[in-house]
């Protein structure tokens, strides 16, 4: 019997609710978003990544489905998280400084 995830292991049978995918092979890839644009490379549960056509970085770790990362760039810190939402999506939020939702939703798509 399949198990219901595409050949990256994101689930494909996503119903619109935003539970974390817990078994996700690998999330490397480009990611688009109102937010903006994200390239994420994973190695291990060690997440890369830029942003701001490459003027702004991030690095985290990826546990049970989610990823907390922290980025800097464009003269800013800050942290924040995405789960991993099934068919190729991101969910998430970023903030600055301390904060990891202050800035709002930054939610991406694998393109």
């Amino acid at each position: 019997m399949r198990d219901h995830r595409d050949g990256q292991g994101y689930r494909n049978d996503h119903d619109g609710d935003d539970e974390p995918c817990n078994e996700v092979r690998n999330i490397s890839g480009f990611y688009v978003g109102p937010a903006g644009n994200v390239q994420l490379t994973q190695r291990g549960n060690q997440i890369f990544g830029t942003f701001a056509q490459g003027k702004g970085q991030m690095t985290g770790v990826i546990e049970n489905g989610k990823i907390t990362y922290t980025w800097s760039g464009l003269g800013h810190h800050g942290r924040g998280y995405w789960y991993v939402a099934g068919n190729g999506r991101l969910v998430g939020t970023w903030g600055t400084n301390n904060s990891d939702s202050m800035g709002g939703d930054w939610n991406l798509t694998l393109a």
